[in-house]
């Protein structure tokens, strides 16, 4: 997500634009910086103060080169324990999620001990931000976070309601990564309890 500084001429890092610093700082305190997704599907506002705490990533810059207001930096860089991506994202390609959930794997030493902390799962058909949205695709994945979070139980699917190719409603388990959806040679197409979550084949 792309950040703006409201109320000012600001920067993370420093003071706002001119005038003496303990005015500076006055007007600081009541600033806040505007990070909105780049097709304005989500945003959210933080506090300078906590715009600089260390749990929160900031691009400043990218390939050696500074992220300007100019240019829609600072750009927040956010990377949640759970979360789905849709496999039609016309914007930000799965592969380059899978990727990273790759990388973990190898940094961290394996899927079962990345899947204590971090869960992925790929939503078949949807394009960005397709669920949720009120279009009736939806998923209950703040639910399944918070049961993972104040009982210990870790969600190995995600119960959506999807769309087909013909705009039908249409229930899915969406499949924690790298597990896909597979249907079971009987019932009903377009029921979740027609599928099952298996391993990919091999190519």
């Amino acid at each position: 997500m792309r950040g703006r500084v409201a109320g000012g001429a600001h920067s993370l890092h420093g003071g706002a634009a001119g005038g003496h610093p303990r005015r500076r700082r006055r007007a600081l305190a009541g600033a806040a910086v505007r990070f909105t997704c780049f097709d304005g599907a989500y945003s959210e506002s933080l506090t300078l103060e906590q715009a600089r705490r260390s749990d929160v990533l900031l691009a400043l810059s990218m390939q050696d080169k500074p992220l300007t207001h100019e240019h829609g930096g600072p750009v927040r860089l956010y990377v949640a324990p759970m979360y789905w991506h849709g496999q039609a994202d016309e914007y930000i390609p799965t592969q380059g999620t899978v990727e990273y959930r790759k990388q973990v794997e190898r940094t961290m030493g394996g899927a079962k001990k990345v899947d204590d902390f971090y869960r992925l799962f790929l939503a078949p058909g949807t394009p960005h931000c397709g669920l949720n949205n009120g279009s009736g695709a939806t998923v209950d994945d703040l639910g399944a976070l918070r049961t993972w979070v104040e009982h210990g139980k870790a969600p190995r699917t995600l119960p959506a309601t999807l769309r087909n190719a013909s705009g039908e409603q249409i229930t899915r388990d969406l499949c924690g990564y790298p597990q896909v959806s597979r249907y079971d040679g009987h019932g009903d197409r377009t029921a979740a309890s027609s599928f099952r979550c298996v391993s990919p084949a091999r190519p």
